[in-house]
């Protein structure tokens, strides 16, 4: 269980052409599930400081959008993933097009995937 939490592998996403990383702090051990919902195995870990706000920010300046992904509540084991889809309307002004939130990493990752997806942008 040790070498499962503590290895600082990226997620792998599978991300769409004309996608740029701008953050990328998503890694495989910042997953609930691996510290059994249990906020002293997590901060025992040492990883309760890869539990943020900021795990992931995805550009696209052709669509104008930003694919946002974080941890909410810092830190904390009882918060979960949020991702929100921001779209540019006006010279600095961002909307909000899309959300979702979930405690189960593999449930973002498919989102994640899902938002980036030329069915996706093309439904919006």
């Amino acid at each position: 269980m040790e070498d499962k939490i503590r290895n600082n592998e990226i997620v792998d996403l599978k991300i769409q052409e004309g996608w740029k990383f701008f953050a990328n702090l998503f890694f495989k051990h910042v997953d609930p599930s691996l510290y059994d919902f249990d906020q002293k195995t997590l901060d025992e870990s040492g990883n309760a400081n890869d539990f943020t706000e900021d795990l992931l920010m995805l550009k696209n300046d052709k669509l104008n959008r930003i694919l946002d992904l974080g941890w909410y509540m810092n830190g904390d084991v009882n918060g979960q993933f949020r991702i929100v889809m921001s779209q540019k309307f006006e010279a600095d002004e961002w909307d909000d097009i899309f959300s979702f939130s979930s405690k189960s990493q593999s449930e973002i990752i498919e989102k994640i995937q899902e938002c980036l997806s030329e069915d996706f942008l093309k439904e919006e």
